[in-house]
């Protein structure tokens, strides 16, 4: 790897200074070469720490019996699930966690699958890609810059994935409006509106499993206002309804789905987020700060020179 042409980083003590590639069969050698080299050469991988992460890979791979012919002979529920047994058999298998501040900005901590299943399943959507040759529109993962769509270059993130949407109907209809949106807004608002319609499509799948779109009336949208407040907090809660109201206006309009063109979603139904208030500095506080104004000394600017008092 130190004269790999990808510019990876390694320091004098990295151990893992090659990445092996051997697997017994021939294609999915070459699926798990293009992986990775998609994966440094657009710098997701900058050292050499997932290379401990491959060579287990190969090396359970090989143990398969008979050998795939190729990663995409299976869907990855599978290959996860032979995965994790292969782990846990020898002793590898080890869930992660993930810390973040939830609303309250309180510490929250969630387990996050093994490192080694992560790296399985980076390389399976990679190749799953690269096979996939229909028309970007129609896969379930866009990559905006094929789609010639102006993005920010500071985005680490240049695609929009619609995986989570577990409705079919509702996820082609959700395609359709993406697609129509993205000429017309930024990138970060079609992603905003993604995530809003995600979170409808999660309702739909606790509340109405077998439902389809006819299911989408005044009375279950009048549930789903009461299904916002247990997930999200107020600002988000209004971002969700009026990006799901716009979607639903805009299908009946487009006849995307069999739906009632009137409003279904009412303006007083929007909540408000409360105005942030100003916070003032207590009486005491600036007494204290008053009578000390004497004895502060004078700020310096860059030159040396004293500045003007306040």
């Amino acid at each position: 790897m130190r004269t790999s042409p990808l510019q990876t980083q390694l320091s004098e003590k990295t151990k893992q200074r090659r990445l092996r590639f051997g697997c017994k069969s021939a294609t999915v050698n070459g699926e798990l070469k293009y992986a990775c080299w998609k994966k440094f050469s657009d710098g997701d991988w900058r050292n050499t720490q997932e290379l401990g992460r491959v060579h287990p890979m190969v090396k359970w791979l090989n143990s398969l019996d008979p050998l795939p012919a190729s990663l995409m002979s299976r869907a990855f529920d599978e290959w996860r699930g032979l995965y994790t047994a292969y782990l846990k058999q020898h002793g590898m298998y080890r869930q992660g966690t993930t810390f973040r501040m939830d609303r309250e900005q309180q510490p929250r901590v969630s387990s996050r699958d093994s490192q080694y299943i992560s790296t399985l399943r980076q390389v399976y959507f990679i190749l799953e890609g690269a096979y996939d040759d229909r028309p970007e529109h129609e896969k379930d993962v866009w990559d905006l810059q094929r789609m010639a769509i102006p993005i920010s270059l500071s985005l680490s993130n240049v695609t929009l994935s619609f995986h989570r949407i577990q409705q079919p109907w509702l996820r082609k209809t959700v395609k359709a409006y993406i697609r129509y949106c993205l000429p017309i807004y930024a990138e970060g608002t079609c992603r905003t509106r993604l995530q809003s319609l995600t979170c409808f499509s999660e309702f739909l799948m606790q509340e109405r499993p077998r439902g389809t779109a006819k299911a989408i009336t005044r009375k279950l949208l009048i549930e789903y206002l009461s299904y916002l407040p247990t997930r999200v907090c107020i600002s988000v809660r209004k971002s969700h309804l009026l990006d799901l109201r716009n979607f639903l206006e805009t299908a009946a309009r487009e006849r995307w789905l069999p739906i009632e063109a009137e409003r279904m979603i009412f303006d007083d139904e929007i909540p408000r987020p409360p105005k942030a208030q100003p916070r003032y500095l207590p009486a005491a506080v600036l007494d204290q700060l008053n009578s000390h104004l004497g004895s502060l000394k004078a700020p310096w600017i860059a030159d040396g020179s004293h500045s003007s008092r306040v």
